[in-house]
């Protein structure tokens, strides 16, 4: 995956995800680090495998904060109630997203395997992982 292409998949999470409860350096930084390690934990073989990956994750996490507001309102039922039906929605989201995800993956891994001269179609996640931009630990906000 061209660097260009991580970049802007990057920056679109950072934008997406919400935000630390604690509003520290540190805490964003550890933020995008679990979100880029779920990622790569996908192993994403291209771009578009890339987004899917990045959008189940950006779904997974607000479905999360949308339950963790649920349970900050509980005097307000109808505050809870919204909170847990976009948690809901969000989660149905990301589960798309892993399915659609999957699909790609298991059909690219056949195409491969039925090609079997050819290279795999892109670079490991893990190398993508290690070229994004760093300052010392933290990821450039």
């Amino acid at each position: 995956m061209p660097p260009e292409v991580f970049a802007e998949i990057v920056a679109g999470l950072r934008g997406a995800l919400p935000a630390p409860l604690v509003d520290e350096p540190a805490s964003w930084a550890r933020r995008d680090r679990v979100a880029l390690d779920a990622i790569a934990g996908l192993r994403p073989g291209n771009a578009v495998e890339a987004r899917l990956a990045a959008k189940f994750v950006v779904a997974d996490s607000v479905a999360l904060d949308c339950l963790r507001l649920a349970g900050a309102c509980r005097e307000d039922r109808k505050a809870a109630q919204r909170h847990t039906a976009q948690s809901m929605a969000m989660m149905r989201a990301s589960r798309s997203a892993l399915r659609m995800l999957l699909g790609m993956q298991a059909a690219r891994r056949k195409a491969v395997r039925a090609a079997p001269g050819r290279k795999a179609l892109s670079v490991k996640a893990r190398e993508v992982w290690e070229a994004a931009p760093k300052v010392g630990d933290r990821w450039i906000h």
